[in-house]
């Protein structure tokens, strides 16, 4: 797999990483995104459909929320690898905000979990056509999880009454 030169430095740099970026990843963007997405958009939708519906229709709103990154933050060959992503990502994060309880702290510790390790370290170190490789095989493993989670679960499928 290609890696630019910096893959050393990066390596090294990793505890700062994780102890800086995830501090702030999950003041504003774990929380910033999850309390309206899962503590607000998905009880209500919950109300009216099943946890896998309601995870899809929260994560085309969510998707539709990363459009100002889309050919700025990644390159445009990996919006639709990135899109599958959000989607499948949006039914693990419902089957998770279910499994809990309703419990919200979950949600944004694994968002910034995710954004610190995935964006903020694994994929800066991948260049060219091994990042397009390793965004579609991201996806596939989302993909997987939440197809995994939909046909295990069977409370995902069903109508809940969330009060």
């Amino acid at each position: 797999m290609e890696l630019p030169i910096a893959a050393t430095a990066q390596l090294q740099s990793w505890s700062d990483l994780a102890s800086a970026s995830i501090h702030f990843i999950f003041l504003f963007v774990g929380l910033g995104e999850e309390t309206p997405w899962r503590g607000f958009a998905l009880p209500e939708l919950q109300k009216r459909y099943s946890p896998f519906a309601a995870s899809l229709v929260v994560g085309v709103f969510w998707a539709a929320w990363h459009i100002p990154l889309m050919g700025v933050e990644f390159k445009a060959d990996l919006i639709v690898p990135f899109l599958l992503g959000v989607m499948a990502a949006s039914v693990v994060m419902a089957w998770l905000f279910n499994r809990t309880s309703g419990g919200l702290l979950p949600l944004p510790l694994m968002h910034a979990s995710v954004n610190t390790v995935g964006a903020g370290y694994v994929f800066p170190m991948f260049i060219g056509s091994a990042d397009t490789r390793l965004s579609c095989v991201y996806s596939l493993l989302w993909t997987i999880v939440a197809v995994a989670l939909v046909r295990t679960a069977p409370k995902m499928t069903q109508e809940l009454r969330v009060q």
